[in-house]
């Protein structure tokens, strides 16, 4: 997503950012405390506003059923099977 790898957490993080919401992530017992008593405002994620993605499939038909959603297209079209579909937004 924008030129880098997207983890699972940060693709959930955006999205709850998109409505305003706090994306937060405890784990641990002294984290939990810390995140609790802490200022809630430090947690406040802006999130870009265009997306840039690019999916790699193992199985290029994945990437070619995929190209058919609006803005999305299939990259690597001059190869015999390409496997990567991008969109932005």
């Amino acid at each position: 997503m924008n030129d880098r790898v997207a983890s699972e957490f940060l693709i959930n993080a955006y999205t709850v950012a998109l409505f305003y919401l706090l994306p937060l992530l405890v784990s641990g017992g002294q984290a939990a405390r810390e995140a609790f008593t802490a200022d809630l405002a430090s947690f406040k994620l802006e999130p870009p506003k265009n997306f840039t993605v690019d999916i790699e499939h193992k199985k290029h038909f994945l990437a070619y059923r995929g190209s058919f959603y609006s803005e999305a297209r299939v990259k690597g079209a001059g190869s015999s099977s390409p496997r990567s579909l991008g969109a932005r937004s």
